[in-house]
C-alpha cells in the first residue's frame, strides 16, 4: 500500500507575494479594494499602493470621498502613505488646508487652488523634504506686496519645480527670480501659463536663469500664445537645447482626464515627456548654454 502523500500549498516569500499584488493592480486597478480584503497583510499592501499617489480633480465627489476618509483615519496613516499629491482648481482652499494638515509626508506636490486672502500654504507644505512642487506663487507665499525669495534652505531637496501663472509685469507682488539659482538640487523649471501681453518680463527671467543656474537640466515654457513664443524665439532661447515649449502641462497625452489617470498607475508626467525633448535636442547639435542675443 502506498503511503499517503499530504499536499501543501506552498508559502511564498513575502516579497514576491507583495510583487504579485502590486501586478495584480497595476493591470487591474479597479479591484484593489477586494484584494485588499484578502488579509490584513494584504491590505497594507494595498493601501500603501492606492495611497502613494492621490489625484483630486473632477468629479468634485471624488474629493467628497477622500475628505471623508481624513475624518475616519488617522493623521499618521496619511502621513505614512501618501507620497505623491496632485491638488487642481476644483479643490477649494480650506480644503487643500485640511488635506495638507495631515499629509505631511509629501515627495511629491501639485496645489492649484487659487488663494484665498490673508491666506498662504507655506507653513503647510513640508518644504524640507519635498523633490517635485508645482503651485501658484501667490498661493504658496500669499497675496502681498514687496518681495519674496527662494532660498537653499526652504528647499534642500527640490529638483522639480513648476510656477505656475506667474506674477504679471505689474503685480505688485515681486520674485527674486535669481534665488532659484541657489537651490542646490534643482534641475527642472517650469513657468507657466505664459502671455506676452502679462508676461514680458519672464523672457529676460529665462534668459538669467539659463546663463546663471548650473544644475538646470530642462527649462520648460509653458504657453499657447503665439506672440510670447515669437517673443522666446527673438531672444534665442530655443536654440539652448534645455529649452521646452509646450502649449499645456498635458499637451502629450490625448485628454487631461487621461493625463492624470497615467500619473496615478505611476506612468509618464510631463517632465518625462520634457526630458525626451531635451535629450533629443541636445543629440540634434544644439549648442549647450548658447543664447543668441
Amino acid at each position: 500500500m502506498l503511503p499517503t502523500v499530504k499536499s501543501e500549498s506552498p508559502e511564498l516569500p513575502f516579497e514576491l507575494l507583495r510583487d504579485i499584488f502590486e501586478l495584480a493592480i497595476a493591470t487591474t486597478p479597479g479591484c484593489a479594494v477586494k484584494f485588499a480584503l484578502v488579509s490584513s497583510t494584504a491590505q497594507e499592501w494595498i493601501e500603501s499602493i492606492i495611497y502613494k499617489t492621490i489625484v483630486l480633480d473632477l468629479p468634485v465627489k471624488k474629493t467628497k470621498l477622500f475628505l471623508q476618509t481624513l475624518e475616519s483615519r488617522q493623521p499618521t496613516f496619511f502621513a505614512a502613505k501618501v507620497k505623491n499629491l496632485h491638488v487642481t482648481t476644483f479643490v477649494s482652499f480650506p480644503e487643500v488646508q485640511q488635506i495638507l494638515s495631515v499629509c505631511t509626508g509629501l515627495d511629491n506636490l501639485t496645489c492649484w487652488a487659487d488663494v484665498q486672502p490673508f491666506n498662504e500654504l507655506r507653513p503647510l507644505i513640508p518644504v524640507n523634504r519635498l523633490q517635485k512642487l508645482s503651485i501658484k506663487i501667490e498661493t504658496f507665499w500669499g497675496i502681498s506686496t514687496g518681495f519674496r525669495y527662494f532660498d537653499a534652505e526652504m528647499f534642500p531637496c527640490l529638483s522639480h519645480l513648476e510656477i505656475v501663472n506667474p506674477p504679471c509685469d505689474d503685480s505688485s507682488l515681486k520674485v527674486d527670480w535669481e534665488g532659484l539659482c541657489k537651490l542646490p538640487k534643482l534641475t527642472h523649471l517650469a513657468i507657466g501659463s505664459l502671455w506676452a501681453i502679462t508676461h514680458n518680463h519672464v523672457v529676460e527671467v529665462i534668459r538669467m536663469l539659463l546663463e546663471k543656474s548650473d544644475t538646470l537640466q530642462a527649462l520648460l515654457i509653458i504657453s499657447m500664445d503665439d506672440d510670447f513664443i515669437e517673443l522666446v524665439k527673438e531672444h534665442g532661447l530655443r536654440d539652448n537645447p534645455r529649452v521646452v515649449v509646450m502649449p499645456t502641462f498635458d499637451s502629450f497625452a490625448e485628454t487631461e482626464a487621461e493625463y492624470w489617470k497615467a500619473v496615478v498607475q505611476g506612468g509618464p508626467d510631463f517632465w518625462t515627456a520634457a526630458d525626451k525633448v531635451v535629450q533629443k535636442q541636445t543629440e540634434e547639435g544644439y549648442q549647450e548654454n548658447f543664447i543668441r542675443k
